[in-house]
């Protein structure tokens, strides 16, 4: 049965929503069918007011092997179910995968993207609609595309640097409500010195 995540509390407090998978505070869109075979090796990770579109799919240890003969999950789904007194619930014994899935924080996963596993998407960045991302992205940066590529960053390099420093994304929210006129003034010069007001106190 699909089940809708939302923010996962009232308070918007961090959740997780299944094993070997973690959702940050006020991150929208983590449905059940989202994350696929998050595993204690293979575990996904996702930031704080991160805005997860429809149809996106991360994918955990859910690769298949190509150095063998066949791709084909024989442990899983052909041996156990011909064997004599076999059992056919034995769980995926064939995926593989390149390691933890890790979203930062405020990333906005666009419409039927795909993030497969081993990726790191750094804070801030956005991933376009029906973009397949399978290597690094770094903070701040769009990508777009399959593969996904990179087509600009959202600010300046010492911009970037200043709003990964402030780290305004763990602040309490009663603080963060207080920010109301800054997260919408388009001077983003605005917004780091009020960070660093309340930083300060």
């Amino acid at each position: 049965m699909a089940r809708s995540f939302g923010t996962g509390s009232v308070d918007g407090s961090a959740f997780n929503p299944y094993p070997h998978v973690t959702v940050g505070r006020h991150t929208y869109g983590v449905k059940s069918r989202t994350v696929f075979e998050a595993t204690r090796s293979h575990p996904v990770k996702i930031g704080n007011f991160c805005s997860i579109a429809s149809g996106v799919v991360v994918l955990g240890q859910s690769d298949h092997r190509t150095d063998l003969p066949s791709i084909y999950p024989f442990r899983t789904l052909f041996f156990p179910r011909l064997r004599p007194g076999g059992n056919s619930n034995v769980g995926n014994l064939d995926a593989v995968g390149r390691g933890p899935v890790v979203i930062g924080h405020d990333v906005w996963l666009g419409k039927n993207a795909i993030v497969l596993s081993g990726v790191t998407i750094g804070t801030g960045a956005v991933i376009g609609a029906g973009a397949v991302v399978a290597r690094e992205v770094a903070p701040y940066a769009v990508v777009v595309g399959n593969p996904a590529r990179v087509v600009r960053h959202r600010f300046a390099p010492d911009i970037v640097a200043r709003l990964l420093d402030s780290q305004w994304w763990d602040l309490p929210d009663e603080e963060l409500l207080a920010l109301e006129a800054e997260f919408y003034d388009p001077n983003i010069e605005v917004f780091l010195a009020a960070v660093s007001r309340l930083k300060a106190v």
